[in-house]
């Protein structure tokens, strides 16, 4: 039953994926997209991190898994010469102009990484497009890994074949829907291995994933290492240079905590004091949030009214979709682009179109 489902949704995406392409080489591309939502929207782009150009990250650090992988910085480029041929380029805090002749596009990073500054700025500085990005207050400035990063060391330096009873890891009530074992003796075990358990550990409340972590190093033999960071992040004062090169900068929370899970008193630190952090150190009002990790489970009614109260006009999620003016302020969607020639870029935007259309179903 699973198998049956799994082979026809991977049928239905390269039917859609066959379509878009036939669309973007007949040059109807553009026509589609302005039909599908009722009035001017803004593709938000996210991103994390942007790698040197023509990097191998087998070089160094072996296998990286999820958003540790960057987009190499001439892939980048490619895909933001792209959506300014078919996009006007537009700030978070401006996405939809009451002059807007075509349908806009923004461009987002979260968590601030070093790269942002010395990769993706110059080529966005080149290109004249804005930006925006999120900062995790609690890490900027230190050589502290977010718990992802540290995992990603884990997997990548076990020598042990397999990660047995993974969801024993876990302390008593907290998520452990974990198989029973974990294949971990090739790369792409590995990079399954990291998603299965960054998957739960996004669900995991804040105060447990070092736990968590512990056991599985325990696990799988290796060292749990929260310090010495592979890819820098920004410091404050390069989050001001950041500034001169047009970027807005935006809040993340403190602690880039799951806000669904947190009690209500410690959302409502994290988000105000991360706006405060931010408001403080750039001499600037905060108006963007980004809720960390983006999904409907990773907000509450009190993360949306600390975000509400703490100042901020926009929040993003990281729901597939195009923001537009009927949507609600505080949970705009965002799209991840990850390959860089056209017609991988025309089934990204248009996917992200599709699930607009989807979440409007009255609309022609």
């Amino acid at each position: 039953m699973f198998s049956s489902g799994l082979a026809k949704l991977r049928r239905g995406q390269m039917i859609r994926k066959i379509l878009s392409s036939a669309r973007y080489l007949a040059r109807l591309h553009e026509l589609a997209w302005r039909r599908a939502v009722p009035r001017a929207g803004a593709v938000v782009l996210m991103y994390h991190r942007v790698d040197p150009p023509n990097s191998r990250p087998d070089l160094h650090v072996g296998s990286l898994y999820g958003v540790e992988r960057g987009v190499p910085v001439e892939v980048f480029e490619q895909q933001m010469r792209f959506m300014a041929k078919h996009f006007d380029p537009r700030p978070t805090t401006d996405l939809w102009p009451e002059d807007a002749r075509r349908p806009g596009f923004a461009v987002t990073f979260d968590d601030g990484y070093a790269d942002n500054l010395h990769l993706a700025a110059p080529v966005l500085s080149r290109l004249g497009i804005p930006a925006t990005v999120f900062l995790s207050t609690d890490f900027i400035g230190t050589d502290r890994r977010f718990w992802w990063e540290t995992l990603g060391a884990m997997f990548r330096e076990t020598r042990v074949p397999e990660l047995r009873s993974a969801g024993a890891c876990w302390p008593e009530g907290a998520p452990s829907k974990l198989p029973a074992k974990l294949l971990v003796s090739s790369q792409a075990e590995r990079g399954r291995a990291h998603w299965v358990v960054s998957e739960a550990l996004m669900r995991t409340p804040a105060d447990t994933i070092d736990a968590v972590l512990g056991e599985l190093g325990r696990a799988l033999e290796v060292d749990v290492r929260r310090e010495e960071r592979d890819w820098p992040l920004l410091t404050w004062e390069q989050v001001r240079e950041l500034m001169t090169h047009g970027f807005d900068i935006g809040a993340h929370g403190a602690g880039h905590l799951n806000l669904g899970l947190a009690p209500d008193e410690v959302a409502r630190d994290q988000v105000a004091r991360s706006v405060t952090d931010v408001a403080e150190r750039t001499d600037r009002a905060v108006r963007t949030f980004a809720f960390p990790y983006g999904g409907p489970e990773h907000r509450s009614l009190a993360a949306l009214d600390a975000v509400r109260e703490a100042g901020c006009e926009w929040a993003f999620a990281t729901e597939l979709g195009v923001a537009t003016p009927d949507d609600g302020p505080l949970v705009l969607p965002r799209a991840g682009l990850t390959r860089g020639d056209s017609l991988a870029c025309a089934y990204q935007i248009d996917e992200a179109f599709r699930h607009a259309r989807a979440s409007r179903p009255g609309d022609d």
